[in-house]
């Protein structure tokens, strides 16, 4: 089940639930309704200001 506030959001999650499903298929076998999952991201380094 996904809850979220609007259509975008729900959308964005389902389509992170089948990415998740897709890589990690005995995992994703295991979850339940009650399961907790931490997704981790990486966000690029911002770039430097160049001083003059």
């Amino acid at each position: 089940m996904i809850e979220a506030a609007d259509l975008k959001e729900a959308d964005v999650a389902l389509q992170l639930a089948l990415k998740y499903c897709a890589l990690y298929p005995t995992t994703a076998a295991q979850v339940s309704s009650n399961s907790t999952i931490k997704v981790q991201g990486q966000m690029p380094a911002r770039k430097r200001r160049r001083r003059r």
